[in-house]
């Protein structure tokens, strides 16, 4: 059996399993693994020597941790395959073999934390771009609420009326990002301040429909409709998901603590909140202590 063939059955496994899904980065790496040279070598007879090859070929163009995220994924098929597929010729040894090699040659690695948060001159110059462009999308006001709510850009776009909590201000995001359970993942968090004015601003098209969309856009368009100003005004290295950091960052300048700000963002402990999305900035440290100057 070849890796591509082995990768397929995996695919299909999986899709076949109640409640399991792959997500579109996973399944998109598995489908470009199944093109490169190593898919052609038999699953059986893979060698530690076949993947620091194929290590060496995707660092010309990739970085250490994106080459780590494909091992990451290409091992799976091998993990599953002794039990799922009763195949116990087939092993994922070469990749335990490989794995000192790889990292002693920086071929692969972990990536670094971003820690990018939008200035409030790239706010300014991003909200006068929107008021004058996409007009079908009401980027300036997905723009705001992403940097008040936590919520990614793909959250906020299936955000339901019906979920709503009108006495306490809060509201349940379905099926939140989670590497271990894709579907079912509901989180309920706080419409604070602002954002909770934007909800309430939105146009309510079906009063009796529950599941009416409070931001009934296309989340892959609003993706598109944030770049192609970025680009306009040459902002560098500033994604849509950055508006999460930048909201996590200020609940934690606004003196909230960690405990509470996870009830905001969703994460199960605080060691992801703190390596990836508290930011603080330096020269707010003049201020004094969070909540001090609130």
């Amino acid at each position: 059996m070849k890796i591509k063939e082995l990768i397929e059955m995996y695919v299909a496994e999986i899709a076949g399993m109640p409640g399991k899904t792959f997500g579109a980065t996973h399944l998109y790496c598995l489908r470009r693994l199944q093109k490169d040279p190593i898919a052609e070598i038999e699953a059986e007879k893979l060698t530690p020597q076949d993947l620091i090859a194929f290590a060496k070929r995707r660092r010309q163009t990739v970085s250490p941790a994106t080459v780590t995220q494909d091992l990451t994924y290409l091992r799976s098929p091998f993990d599953y395959a002794a039990l799922g597929f009763n195949r116990a010729d087939i092993s994922p040894l070469a990749f335990v073999q490989a794995k000192p090699i790889l990292g002693k040659n920086n071929l692969t690695g972990k990536g670094r934390p971003r820690d990018r948060r939008p200035t409030a001159e790239e706010i300014d110059r991003l909200n006068a771009y929107f008021d004058l462009h996409d007009r079908e999308i009401p980027m300036r006001t997905l723009f705001e609420f992403a940097r008040v709510s936590c919520r990614r850009r793909s959250e906020i776009t299936r955000l339901q009326w019906g979920d709503v909590d009108m006495e306490n201000r809060t509201c349940l995001v379905r099926d939140m990002k989670d590497p271990k359970m894709k579907k079912g993942n509901n989180h309920r968090f706080a419409l604070l301040g602002r954002a909770w004015e934007i909800v309430m601003q939105q146009p309510r098209r079906a009063v009796n429909v529950p599941t009416e969309r409070i931001f009934p856009y296309n989340s892959k368009s609003v993706g598109a409709a944030y770049t192609r100003a970025k680009k306009a005004l040459g902002i560098d290295n500033l994604r849509f998901h950055d508006n999460r950091r930048e909201a996590a960052s200020a609940l934690f300048e606004q003196g909230f603590g960690v405990a509470q700000v996870m009830v905001q963002t969703g994460h199960k402990t605080p060691a992801m909140l703190m390596r990836v999305y508290q930011k603080l900035n330096a020269a707010d440290l003049h201020k004094g202590p969070a909540g001090s100057h609130r």
